[in-house]
């Protein structure tokens, strides 16, 4: 479908679904081992743990965006992670942590490669995995994952340049998106 637009040349950043499927087929079992390490990384220290201690409306807001992410990745794969409140990291079960790996060690290539830069993207391995098995559209996991920004904003007013980057951000996920569609058939 994307290689429909391509008119006189071929401009690979125009063609995010291609340079996917290219990069699956391009990484060794050491770059792929790197790649479950990394998502497994992110769920160490997951931006959906850590919660703000107030005002009480940012307080709320995460509550009802990200607790039912993390309810719903308990029920889908047995992952429970601990939330805290504050930037103090906090160890995550490893259980938790080896039930993901084994998930992550039964994807294909082309899952991975489509789960891992959405996760680095995103900043949470909880996200990136709501995403890929369709619990979220790619509004709302740009939403979730950028939900102290987007507060911040509500708050103190826009900031153009951050817009910029988040609108490019939410192209890149809504491009994960329909990636993770056509896996799916």
């Amino acid at each position: 479908m994307e290689w429909q637009a391509v008119q006189d040349e071929i401009a690979m950043s125009q063609l995010p679904l291609t340079r996917l499927c290219y990069g699956a087929l391009d990484k060794s079992a050491d770059e792929w081992a790197q790649a479950r390490a990394d998502i497994r990384s992110y769920a160490s220290s997951d931006l959906v743990c850590y919660r703000a201690e107030g005002p009480g409306n940012l307080v709320q807001r995460q509550q009802e965006v990200w607790q039912p992410l993390l309810d719903w990745a308990a029920s889908e794969f047995a992952i429970t992670l601990t939330v805290t409140s504050g930037i103090i990291a906090v160890p995550q079960p490893e259980t938790s942590l080896e039930v993901l790996s084994d998930y992550l060690r039964r994807l294909s290539p082309f899952e991975l490669g489509g789960l891992h830069p959405a996760v680095a993207l995103l900043g949470s391995t909880v996200i990136g995995l709501a995403l890929f098995r369709g619990r979220v559209d790619a509004g709302e996991a740009v939403s979730a994952s950028l939900l102290d920004e987007l507060w911040q904003e509500e708050s103190w007013g826009a900031d153009e340049e951050a817009e910029i980057r988040r609108q490019r951000i939410r192209r890149e996920i809504e491009a994960f998106e329909r990636y993770f569609a056509a896996l799916k058939g």
